[in-house]
């Protein structure tokens, strides 16, 4: 997910519930987060052009991509769309982006923090700086989060299995919110009565499986004859957990 700060009255909050870098664990998790989220100006804007040796617009490059009030639009398109960027290479565009919308591994805390943390308060209709302030300031969401396109509205669904389905002894799983490409975090539970197989992410794709969002195939070698009708499944994305459904 990508956090554009999309309110000219903030200029830095802080995201005090993900990870910072003491609690860096390489096999799980991320080397932290950015934890201070900042309104782009057109000074430090201009920093990193000059660094990456463009030239083009700060002001333009701002309001094409994070204008106040939203909506953040940091794709590669609409940043090589400003003059003076239609030849940026894709690192130069990933430079630029992380100035304007910083990149935020969704790892379970991170997810957690936009469902219902401090990321959630901040984009609510509801979030005020300073209520107490008079004048009164209105109230408006401080930020706007997208995925890591730079312009779809990031989402999370809950983890949750709509179907199973056994063929040739493996499983195919479909429902949301079942695992991510960028955090390899998902287990899959099959029980049998009192047999019971537990894959990992790393496990079915190396096996020759996959997992996404919405599907995940676990191959026949990893079920040991657990792939058939009757089989019980679950699965665990990070911390979140699904229903327990009934293979078919």
């Amino acid at each position: 997910m990508r956090v554009g700060v999309i309110r000219g009255d903030v200029r830095v909050l802080f995201v005090g519930d993900i990870e910072v870098v003491s609690q860096y664990n390489p096999a799980v998790e991320t080397r932290g987060q950015e934890r201070y989220l900042k309104r782009p100006t057109p000074a430090s804007v201009s920093a990193v052009l000059a660094k990456l040796g463009l030239s083009a617009s700060s002001a333009a490059v701002i309001t094409a991509t994070v204008p106040v009030g939203g909506p953040v639009n940091v794709s590669p398109a609409t940043i090589r769309g400003v003059a003076g960027l239609g030849a940026a290479t894709d690192g130069q565009v990933t430079a630029i982006q992380d100035v304007l919308a910083p990149h935020i591994v969704e790892t379970d805390v991170a997810l957690k923090s936009f469902k219902v943390g401090h990321l959630h308060g901040y984009a609510s209709a509801s979030f005020n700086p300073d209520p107490r302030r008079i004048p009164a300031i209105v109230s408006g969401p401080a930020i706007s989060v997208v995925a890591d396109d730079g312009s779809t509205p990031f989402t999370v669904a809950d983890t949750a299995i709509s179907g199973a389905v056994a063929a040739l002894g493996a499983i195919t799983i479909s429902g949301t919110g079942l695992g991510s490409t960028e955090l390899l975090a998902t287990t899959v539970k099959v029980t049998k009565g009192a047999s019971q197989a537990r894959v990992s992410h790393r496990q079915i794709v190396a096996a020759g499986g996959s997992v996404s969002s919405t599907s995940i195939v676990v191959p026949a070698s990893l079920l040991h004859g657990l792939g058939v009708a009757g089989s019980k499944v679950q699965v665990q994305y990070t911390s979140f957990l699904s229903n327990l459904q009934t293979v078919v």
